[in-house]
């Protein structure tokens, strides 16, 4: 049970890193500090009682184009005891925050981090899924039913901006971010081509010229360094499940093929 344990978890960290990345990014991108002692022990505590990851199954707790409305946080709330009961262990949501098309998109859209449904910004205060409270009451309520929430967090791409040029493109671009929960502003140098880098290999072309530059400090910082980053967002305030983020950051610092190395070799 522990190697399949195992595996699951190398299989998702796989998945994570071969689609959040390119090859070439995978060896010194990122410094991870390491959480505090204190608030370390604060987790731990507070999610002793959850299930194992891995103990079971991983409910993906979305389908493409859901019903719209903002009643899908409240449906899912309404399934996790039995799903809980059926021997899941994880529930993965979609991308919560409020993307481009406010209130019809699926999240993968990205505008704002911060915007779990609370802002009035792209033609709607809530997510096509619910407000941010009704999130929160999901969350503390598959809590309670000992599963674990797995974020969708959307780190390649940006949507939405205003348009602006970029002087290394020599191009109008919309990148120009400025969203209403006050973090996170963004600009033409935070995104390719910019003075640190000019692209990225293997571009999602439909967000080619909103493809977020990771090698930037500021966007590091945003994304995952500072104690007010999206990462630490989503795991001390709204209570997701960020652990496998945070392992597949060291993997891409220390480098994909030693990671699985080390992995495989503790499955044998």
């Amino acid at each position: 049970m522990k190697n399949l344990q195992k595996l699951t978890k190398f299989i998702l960290l796989m998945t994570i890193v071969f689609f959040g990345c390119s090859s070439e990014e995978n060896i010194q991108l990122l410094e991870v500090k390491e959480v505090s002692n204190e608030v370390a022990s604060n987790e731990v505590a507070a999610r002793s009682e959850l299930k194992s990851i891995g103990s079971g199954v991983m409910m993906q707790a979305f389908y493409w184009d859901v019903p719209a409305g903002g009643t899908w946080w409240d449906t899912v709330k309404s399934k996790v005891k039995d799903w809980s009961n059926a021997g899941i262990d994880a529930i993965w949501l979609p991308p919560a925050t409020k993307g481009q098309g406010g209130p019809y998109t699926m999240g993968y859209d990205l505008f704002d981090y911060f915007d779990f449904g609370e802002y009035d910004q792209m033609g709607s205060v809530e997510t096509r899924f619910g407000s941010k409270n009704e999130l929160k009451s999901l969350i503390n309520e598959a809590h309670n039913n000992k599963l674990s929430v797995i974020a969708d967090i959307v780190i390649n791409h940006n949507s939405g901006g205003d348009l602006e040029s970029n002087p290394f493109s020599g191009k109008k671009v919309y990148t120009d971010f400025n969203p209403l929960s006050g973090k996170f502003f963004r600009s033409s140098s935070d995104f390719h081509p910019n003075n640190v880098r000019k692209n990225d290999t293997g571009v999602f072309e439909a967000y080619a010229d909103t493809d977020l530059s990771h090698h930037q400090s500021y966007v590091q910082d945003w994304l995952w360094r500072k104690e007010e980053s999206v990462a630490k967002y989503y795991k001390n305030v709204m209570g997701f499940e960020t652990d496998g983020v945070l392992i597949s950051l060291k993997a891409l610092k220390l480098g994909l093929l030693e990671i699985g190395k080390m992995l495989l070799a503790d499955l044998l």
